[in-house]
């Protein structure tokens, strides 16, 4: 989670291994960018040496927070119980495939309006707001028709 844009990211691991949280990391890091400072809990999947290695090689600083006080990662946990009511609204009757839902869930997460910024963690990444399904609804078929059209027009000048 960035504590600026409140952008999260999460994965299905199939064992939370230090191997997989690593792998995970690195793919995060090659996303994003580098991160200044790595925050996480006394989770054996993040202090290990593996992940010691990582942060040292990739000049993150790694902060753990204190055991039995969650509030120090009080953002994270937040997200964490938003992010379980929303899997459980999708997943219903059959939890058992809940690693389906988790890209919608993020998305729709990543896409919504924060109360404390009054801005969607989506657009203060990118600049500009998400363009939704729904956004599709919204257009009559012969507008996009025809922004089809004017794309097609600009695409056909461009010299390769």
């Amino acid at each position: 989670m960035d504590y600026y844009t409140k952008w999260a990211e999460a994965a299905a691991l199939y064992t939370k291994s230090a191997i997989e949280v690593a792998q995970f990391l690195t793919t995060l890091f090659s996303q994003h960018g580098l991160p200044v400072l790595v925050m996480s809990d006394q989770g054996r999947e993040f202090v290990n040496c593996l992940n010691h290695k990582l942060f040292e090689t990739t000049g993150d600083n790694h902060l753990i927070s204190t055991a039995y006080h969650p509030q120090t990662n009080g953002l994270i946990e937040k997200f964490n119980q938003t992010l379980q009511r929303s899997l459980l609204k999708m997943v219903g009757e059959n939890q058992g495939d809940w690693f389906k839902y988790l890209d919608s869930v993020l998305f729709a997460y990543n896409t919504s309006k924060q109360a404390s910024s009054k801005y969607s963690p989506f657009s203060l990444l990118y600049g500009r707001d998400a363009r939704l399904p729904v956004d599709l609804l919204a257009k009559p078929k012969a507008q996009i028709g025809l922004w089809r059209h004017k794309v097609m027009i600009e695409l056909s000048r461009i010299d390769y």
